[in-house]
């Protein structure tokens, strides 16, 4: 009797080993931790997140960029809507000057990398605005003093303890940093934590953009996978040999010698080696299957796309960004515009809070101040103020609204204290009137040339 019973059984066996099936997933098999479990703590999103995906780290490094090149400010909101901006507040200045050894580009690319990956930033604050037992924090003395800096720490290994009302009592770090380890922990008072809300467990630990990803980016792996095994092999395919000449203890060694001799690096495309006794009649019999790719593989390569774009689209981004089959003009403008609305903007906005929150005293920001990046440079959002004063000339005009009303359709801001005439529509220019004063459509004249009555 043959080892295998039949060629259909074997055949499923070397399907269930091939790498179409992911066997390890990017948050593991079966299991999902949210708050510190293997994507938690940032390691294992970096290692085959951010360095382990092409489109994951396409995306997030284009995040990157565009936040780390923005200069933040100081904006104070008055009652009637209004704002007046400040770049020589000390809080902001503070951030685009940040950190001695680095420039305040590289730690703001770095802390962007990991509020997206990770979903948390860690700043360390140091100097006279920290107190010696770090139970106290002063803003303003932090902020005023030039001895006092932030720079961006790593949040991995990093974990929030939770005190009896709900807050954080202390950031324990594992393994130890600083000179010979020395630094076990930080106070919540020595580091500003900025986080992606979380909708589980405590809430004082951030969540990864990637963590609705990791089907999406198992599968984008495992299909580069395929594609390196096939190189492995040579690009010849897999194949089956059915060799009932053999004894059943000899299988195993000579399937290891096939597949050695395909050298393939990995389970997929593998040959297979099947043998046993010889058929009832005692002769020799060698079957050799070809195993190419059936149309369940086909339409998961094919499928591969809808990964790439689940993963980009995921972070924010339009898939014409990346994929040229998806780019026009059109798409391609539009592609640049919402990748700093949904991709970079979410970021901003947490950077924003938290930097608000920490930088600022209480007092200043009940006075309606809060800190901002500066995005009027910013070339993709600038087709914005076409397209507005496009809707401004159409909306403003005779029997049309006034300058003051399109400005507040638009959103424009007008000076109407010194120009009280934008309060008034515009009038409608005199023509030139047709007829004579006397009324009355001119006379036609006759065939001798005068006027006929």
């Amino acid at each position: 009797m043959p080892f295998w019973k039949n060629l259909d059984a074997a055949t499923a066996e070397y399907k269930a080993g091939s790498a179409y099936v992911p066997r390890t997933t990017f948050l593991g098999v079966g299991e999902k931790t949210v708050l510190k479990g293997d994507l938690g703590d940032g390691k294992k999103a970096i290692k085959e997140g951010y360095l382990g995906s092409t489109w994951v780290y396409r995306c997030v490094r284009r995040k990157q960029d565009m936040v780390a090149k923005l200069r933040w400010m100081v904006r104070t909101y008055a009652a009637d809507g209004t704002f007046t901006d400040d770049f020589e507040h000390a809080a902001g200045m503070k951030i685009n000057h940040m950190g001695l050894a680095l420039p305040s580009w590289h730690n703001m690319h770095r802390a962007t990398g990991f509020l997206s990956v990770t979903g948390n930033s860690i700043f360390g604050l140091f100097g006279p605005g920290i107190s010696s037992d770090g139970a106290s924090f002063d803003p303003v003395e932090f902020r005023e003093s030039p001895r006092s800096e932030m720079r961006t720490e790593s949040p991995v290994g990093v974990d929030p303890i939770e005190d009896d009302s709900g807050g954080v009592l202390e950031y324990k770090l594992n393994p130890p940093r600083g000179p010979a380890g020395r630094i076990k922990s930080w106070s919540p008072e020595t580091i500003l934590h900025v986080m992606l809300p979380s909708l589980s467990d405590t809430g004082l630990w951030g969540q990864s953009e990637l963590e609705a990803l990791a089907l999406a980016v198992d599968t984008d792996a495992a299909g580069h996978q395929w594609n390196l095994d096939s190189y492995g092999a040579g690009g010849m395919p897999a194949w089956m040999m059915v060799d009932y000449s053999l004894a059943e203890g000899s299988v195993k060694k000579a399937r290891a010698d096939l597949e050695d001799r395909f050298r393939s690096r990995g389970r997929s495309r593998i040959p297979w080696l099947v043998g046993g006794q010889r058929d009832q009649s005692g002769k020799p019999d060698i079957e050799l299957h070809k195993l190419g790719a059936d149309a369940q593989e086909m339409d998961w390569l094919n499928g591969l796309g809808l990964a790439r774009d689940e993963i980009v689209g995921g972070l924010g981004f339009h898939p014409a960004s990346f994929s040229k089959e998806h780019t026009t003009r059109d798409n391609a403008r539009q592609a640049n515009r919402q990748a700093w609305e949904q991709g970079a903007f979410p970021l901003i906005e947490a950077f924003s809070a938290w930097f608000s929150m920490k930088l600022l005293t209480p007092e200043e920001r009940l006075s309606g101040m809060v800190i901002v990046p500066d995005i009027r440079g910013v070339r993709e959002l600038q087709e914005d103020a076409a397209i507005v004063a496009t809707a401004f000339s159409n909306l403003v005009g005779p029997n049309k609204l006034s300058p003051a009303d399109g400005a507040k359709v638009t959103g424009l801001t007008l000076d109407t204290d010194e120009h009280p005439e934008y309060e008034e529509p515009l009038r409608t220019l005199n023509a030139k009137p047709l007829a004579d004063p006397g009324g009355g459509p001119p006379p036609i004249p006759d065939e001798e040339g005068t006027a006929g009555g």
